[in-house]
């Protein structure tokens, strides 16, 4: 099937001066994905003066994506950035450029390709960090890419271990949660903690108790699920940030009580040692220590021992 040419027609041109000047010319019927042939002519004379032919696509302003978010992903420790693509029928031929900085670090980019979303890398801790997105075609050939999205900004988390935090179980019953005060210097805190990694699981607040003065809070402990505990911080200065405890089950955090132990001299300066499991719940799964000074306490010799009971 031959290709019919459509006829030419003209377009009125305006002028834009400035430190270049640009010929403008408007025209209503625009159609992707077709070249363009473009001609300059003499219009007193007819002569061609220039001649180009135009991929459009290539040259389209896309408009920018909408509806930026940035969240937390505790069971990655990163953050998720989400975005609605603009309102075209094409979309699906798009790719995006993530863009994120803070102010001790350069302008860092992320293409992306048919998704709405990215992952970003793992980022400084307690820095405010800027994202935004921007539009352009996947293609072969180089495009133009559309005006940024408006900004979003987040503050990066820190690891828990860096003030001390730590959470174990005495009972099997009670999960403790203690920190170290000094180093993290805050003027108002909540923790919260959650059960299992799905994103619709509810973080639920960990309280104060009296009744364990050693804790700073105290929750529920279960066996059938992992654990995530989150501390929200706000310094005496006024700055805010998120500290962050990986996932554990609870039977990475068993810390038993001190077995009540029992000594007995034998003959020819022996010693007899007898003690009961702390924790009879798991008698089987607990590793004992022993230990013994000969100076007062000066120095000690730790033995390890597997069996609930040992005569010496």
């Amino acid at each position: 099937m031959r290709h019919v040419r459509e006829a030419e027609e003209e377009c009125e041109i305006t002028v834009q001066a400035g430190l270049r000047t640009f010929y403008v010319c408007e025209h209503d019927d625009v159609i992707l994905f077709n070249d363009l042939n473009v001609y300059v002519r003499d219009k007193a004379t007819n002569r061609l003066l220039r001649s180009r032919k135009l991929e459009l696509e290539l040259f389209v302003i896309i408009p920018g994506p909408y509806n930026l978010h940035v969240v937390w992903e505790e069971d990655s420790d990163r953050f998720r950035v989400t975005w609605k693509p603009p309102e075209l029928d094409v979309s699906f031929m798009f790719k995006y450029e993530v863009q994120f900085w803070s102010h001790e670090e350069e302008r860092q980019s992320v293409v992306v390709r048919d998704v709405k979303e990215v992952l970003l890398p793992q980022l400084k801790p307690f820095l405010l960090y800027h994202v935004r997105v921007r539009t352009s075609w996947d293609g072969e050939k180089p495009s133009i890419w559309g005006p940024w999205s408006e900004e979003v900004t987040l503050t990066s988390v820190a690891s828990a271990e860096t003030i001390g935090f730590r959470c174990f179980t005495s009972d099997l019953a009670q999960v403790c949660c203690r920190w170290e005060e000094e180093v993290l210097d805050a003027s108002y805190l909540e923790v919260h903690y959650k059960y299992g990694q799905d994103s619709a699981s509810t973080w639920r607040p960990c309280q104060y108790s009296a009744q364990h003065k050693d804790c700073h809070c105290v929750f529920p402990a279960r066996n059938d699920s992992s654990t995530s505990v989150k501390l929200n911080v706000t310094s005496v200065v006024g700055k805010c940030g998120l500290y962050y405890n990986s996932p554990f089950w609870i039977n990475h955090i068993v810390k038993p009580p001190a077995p009540e132990l029992h000594v007995h001299q034998l003959p020819g300066n022996t010693l007899a040692l007898n003690w009961s499991s702390p924790m009879p719940g798991i008698r089987t799964q607990l590793i004992y220590q022993i230990r013994f000074s000969t100076d007062k306490g000066k120095s000690w010799t730790v033995k390890y021992q597997l069996l609930e009971k040992l005569g010496k």
